[in-house]
């Protein structure tokens, strides 16, 4: 009996175990992340609760917490899309090993920032089932990716995203739909009908405030890059430790759009035209606006209250500049990052300032789809720089994620989380998408913007929203304006080659006129042969052509020549008279021997070289030659050879003329 009692309870064990693993949903994953989100105790059909108990399944030695705090509040604008019932997560982060190495929670309220659980015990003393509420994360393995579903991914997606009743529980990857959610970017599926203002819910309070629960000391989980975040602890039972602030693997963070990247402070601070340095007593190094004053006495710089950090002035404090007989000229009284004066602390990275000296601080970035989020921080003339989060921009390469309405909400509220986080009186930002840090951002040139909006919440609400219809969309306006460009080009194109067709009739009708003079003219053919050939007129009184050629001059020749020899590119001739012709740069569309020709182009004289009667020698530089077959080039006198030489077309037909004329009119009509 106690052998049957024992068999029974471990078929009854297996039997919870294997329905525990069916009862998960495989609610999104990131490669970038190189992490797996589940929602356990759901079904594939079922998943959407108002308190979701997630899982967050990495492919590491020890869970990424930056990529827990960067995907939540992504995943709470997939929650405003296809679950909005959704008000709260409790959330668990495992290793490869699936071993819980951190919770917490997350709630609408609190724009789904991510709160930590503070309590930690022994990962290896805690046994799978006092994981609450997921159903033994510790053991149910992620859903297998079959190759059907890697295919419905978008190569540059971070975190896919099925949606509702797309799969059986036994297959839940293999035939889902995906819908990307990038790590700060995502590019979500296109819904069939968008609504006509996107909204994703947010704090108005801090998230600590969100959930009554005793005080705990609060704990850094942000990267270096973002603010560090204020958790709060949760009536829940400890379960995880906190995970260990070590480095995991992950993709390069560092990454350029357009050619633009983060850069250090230390690289464009203290090299930036719009600054001048001080340094205090203690040779820590602040900035102030060039156009300070300081005068030309000496001075000195002292500092009070902020720290020194790798050599420059930070956090709150004050620094005055004192002249030598103790009056002071200049000073500032505030926040100190790397130097630089603030109105206002930030643990946001300083990343750029631009020519005019607006500097620009990095709020969240989207390694899958290299893309940053940036706040741009204005100058003032009181000499410090305005911290308020008023103007954020999205730099990306990525234009067709303007193109549909669903992938636009995603990047447009992503930064919700971020800002609540850090700017907490904040109730509106300005969203703008641009290709181009120095020619979107700082030149702001229309050619490098691709979507435009505010974003808000009402003072007495949660929920941030902004308008599509208040919305420029940048992109479609370029693309508009480019094929209008394009269309006028063509047209102008066409108008053009419709002026050059029109001219070349014109031409045409010129030539077949010849071509019929010349058949006229064909019968005294004597007459026709002498009025075609052209030569310089001599004179033994008075100015002629020769004489300008014994100056160094040329003419025009045209005659009958017959070719007797060839020494290199030199033809030697006897008719109509001793002469040599150069071909070395003439471009023909025969190749000259010895015979008969009609030669056309420019002559002069070698003045140091004679002919036979003592004359200095006739060279001549053809342009047109016709190979004759006849003694005396008689064949060549026809009305179609006299046409093409007059006209120096060598391949001219009537035929031609006459069809470049009928395609004139046909464009005409």
């Amino acid at each position: 009996m106690k052998k049957i009692s024992i068999l029974s309870v471990s078929l009854l064990a297996l039997s919870i175990h294997a329905t525990a693993q069916a009862q998960e949903h495989r609610l999104a994953f990131s490669q970038a992340q190189q992490v797996e989100v589940f929602v356990d105790q759901a079904s594939d059909n079922n998943w959407c609760q108002p308190e979701l108990a997630l899982r967050f399944a990495f492919d590491l030695e020890q869970a990424n917490l930056s990529a827990v705090e960067n995907l939540l509040p992504k995943l709470g604008v997939l929650f405003g899309q296809q679950c909005p019932a959704a008000q709260k997560v409790t959330w668990q982060a495992l290793n490869k090993a699936k071993t819980v190495q951190a919770s917490g929670t997350a709630s609408k309220q609190a724009a789904w920032l991510m709160t930590q659980d503070q309590a930690a015990v022994e990962v290896a003393a805690a046994p799978a089932a006092t994981v609450a509420p997921a159903v033994e994360p510790a053991v149910v393995a992620p859903a297998p990716v079959t190759p059907a579903a890697a295919s419905a991914v978008e190569p540059v997606a971070a975190v896919a995203v099925a949606p509702e009743g797309a799969a059986a529980p036994e297959a839940p990857v293999a035939v889902e739909s995906t819908v990307e959610v990038a790590p700060a970017a995502p590019a979500v599926a296109e819904v069939a009908a968008a609504p006509e203002t996107a909204v994703v819910p947010a704090a108005v309070e801090p998230a600590a405030q969100a959930e009554p629960a005793p005080a705990a000391a609060p704990a850094a989980v942000a990267p270096a890059t973002q603010a560090a975040a204020e958790v709060a602890p949760v009536a829940a039972a400890p379960v995880a430790p906190v995970a260990a602030e070590t480095p995991v693997a992950a993709p390069a963070e560092t990454f350029s759009v357009a050619g633009w990247q983060p850069k250090d402070p230390s690289q464009f601070l203290p090299q930036h035209p719009y600054l001048v340095t001080l340094v205090d007593q203690q040779g820590c190094k602040a900035f102030l606006r060039k156009d300070v004053d300081l005068g030309q006495q000496a001075y000195t710089v002292t500092s009070t209250g902020a720290s020194c950090e790798n050599g420059y002035l930070s956090g709150k404090g004050t620094i005055a500049v004192m002249r030598s007989d103790g009056a002071r000229i200049a000073g500032f009284e505030g926040f100190f990052k790397h130097g630089l004066p603030l109105n206002s602390n930030t643990q946001l990275p300083l990343v750029d300032m631009d020519k005019e000296g607006n500097a620009y601080l990095m709020l969240e970035k989207d390694i899958a789809n290299q893309s940053y989020y940036l706040v741009q921080v204005d100058k003032t003339w009181n000499g410090y720089w305005n911290i308020d989060g008023s103007n954020i921009y999205f730099l990306t390469g990525n234009k067709d994620t303007f193109r549909q309405a669903a992938s636009i909400q995603s990047v447009v509220l992503a930064p919700v989380g971020a800002v609540v986080k850090n700017f907490d009186r904040r109730t509106s930002y300005r969203f703008a998408a641009v290709t181009d840090f120095a020619e979107g951002i700082v030149g702001r040139k229309s050619a490098n913007w691709l979507y435009e909006v505010s974003v808000s919440k009402p003072w007495r609400g949660n929920e941030w929203s902004f308008n599509p219809n208040n919305a420029t969309n940048h992109l479609f306006r370029n693309e508009a304006r480019e094929a209008q460009e394009a269309q006028r080009k063509a047209e102008h194109e066409a108008y053009l080659a419709r002026l050059e067709m029109q001219k070349r009739a014109r031409q045409a009708q010129i030539e077949l006129n010849s071509y019929e003079e010349y058949r006229d003219e064909q019968r005294d053919l004597s007459a026709l042969i002498a009025s075609k050939l052209k030569d310089v007129s001599y004179s033994k009184t008075g100015y002629s052509g020769y004489e300008s050629l014994l100056r160094g001059g040329k003419a025009g020749f045209s005659q009958i020549v017959h070719i007797t020899g060839q020494k290199k590119d030199i033809f030697t001739a006897n008719y109509p008279y001793e002469l040599s012709v150069d071909v070395l740069d003439a471009e023909l569309n025969i190749e000259l021997s010895k015979g008969w020709y009609i030669l056309r182009g420019e002559q002069k004289l070698d003045l140091e070289q004679q002919d036979g009667q003592g004359l200095p020698l006739t060279v001549v530089s053809p342009s047109y030659a016709f190979a004759c077959e006849e003694k005396g080039c008689t064949d060549f006198f026809t009305p179609l050879n006299l046409t093409r030489l007059e006209y120096n077309q060598p391949d001219w037909t009537p035929e031609q003329a006459q069809q470049q004329i009928a395609d004139a009119q046909e464009v005409q009509e």
